[in-house]
């Protein structure tokens, strides 16, 4: 794909930067212009040549009209798309009615180039085609069916949305035919004429004789013939005639007139003048006599169906209105969709239909808004905000269950509270209960023992034992009441103080006492047992008092952020200074230790930034010298020469990781020869190692107590320092004392001799030095103790 910017941004970044562009084009499609601008210009800013964002910014910052298909599909064009060969192959399928294939071939050029829009026109038809193809054949075989019945203005109904999901439809043709072949249209058609067959009256007809009896002839009323009046024949043995039938209305199937009042009674016939023979045929015409003055022959056509639809159809569009003023959308729906049955492609219901429905839609929106809002104040207690909210619910749909419901709940009055129980009877009055239902006030005199009244009543000496089973009874009977009363208020009383008081305190009370307790421990500085205390509310209470708990919360967790002791500064004066020295090793050290210990801090994370982008080896070496890692420090320090080799620190570094004698001798040989490059300086002899090594960037580290002192024409001299005295100048390979000598020397002998090397040529090294062509000295290994 051919990223329309700058070609040689990483493929990432172009990624990157065509999703980006894509998210501002959707956002601009969804009318937040100013978000769409904010991405554009960090686009621009990443990449300056990218012109679909800059075309798209400048059009959104002068508001002028952008194809946002276009841009889609100059960016994500690709190179070698044939767009007009594919759409003309797309076009031929889609004139052979392949629509699969010619959407197929569409949504192939689309996938590449988004915003061509002949592609996207023919996909939408051949995707509308292809859901019609079903129904189109359901509406076809109506057409066929409505044809055979001999029922045209169904057919052509049907025929009629047909045409409209596929216009060129192959069968639509032979199916048109068809029809104009079974008739006119029916604007056109006349009303069939209604004709009655009369025979000729003969040419000589005696007179019909009087009957006697009582005969009633079958008579037809017609209408009076002006130049014949009819012939009264009377008989005087004839009874009453029988009532005349009624006219046939003709035209009531087809027009609805008023219905005729009765006839008078002399515009009643007679029987016997109601038919003769008499009179001529005429030219074969049958009239109905509709009245008096009504009279219309079955010749004169009625009116056309046409114009009944279209007034049937004008009486629903006017009722539906009145209904949509109203404020009745769906009665107006209904009654607009009624026209369906009259004329089933009526544009003006459409439309209607549509506009009441998005009405009824828009207000159902809002009627839930304002329930939902009458009862978030029900739930605040502020019930006259909340009754006022369902009225007006109601008022926008008066078929709201649920607005109902609750404005019931508002309108009904609370319950007053229960009446406090009765005092539990005492002690003495449930003895006096008891002495009343089992001792009698008075003994009955009809028992052997008279009842005597007063002190001196002669019955208690008689019963003596009476009295001590009463009082044991009445003894015995309370106390059982009494235990289990004590018990029940030992068992409450225990609960209460295990509990404190958390069941039977209402909600209300326990919030309270959480923010009270919350607030004293605020002040006595305890922010954070504050919030555990209120914390612990949290999931228990709901509605006001949990806006109170969170916004205490809330507020105890900014005072607890802004008492926190703020981190300790830093200084980075150390570090500043040995980056003035050229120690960047050093300094990256101090970077990841002051790091270590106050993570995050701008002045370090800067400094460290800069260091890393000096040499990104930089960090890796610090964390092997602190970690004392030889092999790493030499292979990280040799990086960093071969990008930098006026590194001082890192050429120090390097000589104390190349060299294993001890982390002691380390410092002192780093001390001695910071470049770690020795005493070269007045080296002139072309082709001698050390100059070799120093061209290189790399050096032959001293050996433990050899110095190298000068080269000369001869080589390099190195002198031995051992013991604190010179014992003479070495060759290139400075040889330590034997284990043997150093033994003598600790136990007092000479040890002053040594076994010497002979000397070698130059260029030539013993192990473990070797050298390289061109005189560059490697080392393959740590030196050995002894060599």
């Amino acid at each position: 794909m051919a990223y329309p910017g700058d070609a040689n941004l990483d493929p990432a970044v172009q990624q990157r930067i065509l999703t980006a562009f894509k998210e501002a084009v959707r956002l601009y499609r969804d009318g937040h212009g100013e978000e769409a601008r904010t991405i554009l210009r960090s686009i621009t800013d990443v990449d300056p040549r990218f012109t679909p964002g800059q075309r798209l910014e400048q059009a959104i910052a002068a508001g002028a009209p952008v194809d946002l298909g276009q841009l889609i599909g100059e960016v994500t064009a690709q190179d070698g798309v044939d767009a007009a060969g594919t759409m003309a192959k797309a076009d031929q399928a889609f004139a052979g009615r392949d629509f699969q294939g010619a959407l197929t071939l569409a949504q192939s050029v689309l996938r590449d180039m988004p915003g061509h829009a002949h592609a996207r026109q023919l996909a939408f038809e051949a995707q509308n085609r292809l859901r019609a193809a079903g129904e189109i054949q359901t509406h076809l075989g109506r057409v066929r069916q409505a044809l055979d019945a001999g029922l045209a203005e169904d057919a052509r109904g049907f025929l009629k949305v047909a045409k409209t999901l596929d216009p060129g439809h192959p069968d639509l043709a032979p199916l048109e035919q068809r029809l104009q072949l079974a008739g006119k249209p029916p604007e056109a058609e006349a009303e069939p004429e209604f004709e009655f067959e009369v025979f000729d009256q003969p040419a000589e007809l005696p007179p019909a004789p009087p009957s006697s009896g009582p005969a009633q002839p079958f008579t037809v009323p017609v209408a009076p013939l002006p130049p014949a009046p009819t012939r009264p024949v009377a008989s005087a043995s004839r009874p009453a005639p029988a009532a005349p039938v009624p006219p046939v209305a003709a035209a009531a199937p087809l027009a609805a007139p008023p219905p005729p009042g009765p006839p008078p009674p002399s515009a009643v016939p007679p029987a016997a003048a109601a038919f003769t023979f008499d009179e001529p045929a005429g030219d074969g015409g049958f009239e109905f006599h509709a009245g008096p003055a009504d009279a219309f022959s079955a010749g004169v056509p009625p009116p056309t169906p046409a114009v009944s639809a279209a007034a049937r159809v004008q009486t629903l569009l006017d009722q539906g209105q009145r209904e949509f003023d109203r404020g009745d959308f769906q009665a107006a729906v209904d009654t607009w969709s009624r026209i369906y049955l009259v004329d089933v492609s009526n544009a003006e219901a459409d439309r209607r239909i549509e506009q009441a429905r998005q009405r009824r839609e828009e207000v159902e929106r809002l009627a839930e808004q304002n329930f939902y809002e009458a009862h978030e104040a029900f739930e605040q207690k502020r019930f006259d905000d909340a009754r006022l909210l369902c009225q007006q619910v109601l008022k926008l749909v008066p078929q709201h269950l649920e607005a109902h419901d609750l404005l019931q709940r508002l309108e009904t009055p609370a319950a007053p509270p229960p009446p406090p129980p009765p005092p539990a009877p005492s002690l003495a009055q449930e003895e006096d209960l008891f002495r009343d239902e089992f001792v009698p006030a008075t003994i009955s005199s009809s028992g052997s023992v008279p009842a005597v009244r007063g002190p001196a009543a002669p019955t208690q000496e008689r019963v003596p034992g009476a009295v001590p089973a009463v009082a044991k009874r009445l003894a015995a009977l309370p106390l059982v009441w009494i235990g289990v009363a004590v018990a029940v208020l030992a068992i409450a009383g225990g609960a209460a103080f295990v509990l404190r008081g958390k069941v039977f305190s209402s909600p209300g009370a326990a919030v309270t006492e959480a923010l009270a307790e919350s607030e004293q421990l605020a002040k006595q500085g305890r922010l954070q047992a504050a919030i555990e205390v209120l914390q612990s509310l949290q999931g228990q209470v709901e509605g006001e008092q949990a806006n109170r708990v969170n916004q205490r919360i809330l507020e105890y967790q900014r005072k607890l952020k802004a008492t926190t002791a703020p981190a300790p500064a830093t200084d980075s004066k150390a570090v500043k200074d040995a980056l003035a020295a050229g120690l960047r090793v050093k300094a990256m050290g101090l970077v990841r230790a002051g790091l270590a210990k106050v993570p995050g801090d701008p002045e370090l994370a800067r400094l460290e930034s800069e260091l890393t982008a000096y040499a990104p080896a930089l960090s890796p070496l610090a964390d092997a010298v602190a970690n004392k890692n030889w092999d790493s420090i030499r292979s990280l320090a040799d990086q960093v020469l071969k990008s930098h080799p006026d590194a001082r620190s890192s050429s120090a570094t390097w000589s104390c990781g190349r060299s294993n004698d001890g982390t002691a001798d380390a410092p002192v040989r780093a001390a001695r020869h910071p470049a770690g490059l020795g005493n070269r300086a007045g080296c002139s002899r072309s082709g001698c190692a050390c100059a070799a090594a120093r061209t290189a960037g790399r050096t032959r580290p001293s050996c433990r107590n050899c110095e190298v002192v000068a080269c000369g024409a001869g080589g390099c001299r190195r002198r031995r320092t051992g013991a604190g005295r010179v014992l003479g100048d070495r060759g290139l390979n400075c040889v330590r004392p034997g284990a043997g000598a150093v033994r003598a020397r600790e136990r007092g002998g000479d040890g002053g001799r040594e076994r010497r090397r002979p000397r070698l040529p130059m260029g030539v090294a013993r192990h473990p030095w070797h050298a390289a062509p061109g005189g560059v000295l490697l080392a393959p290994g740590p030196v050995r103790a002894g060599m």
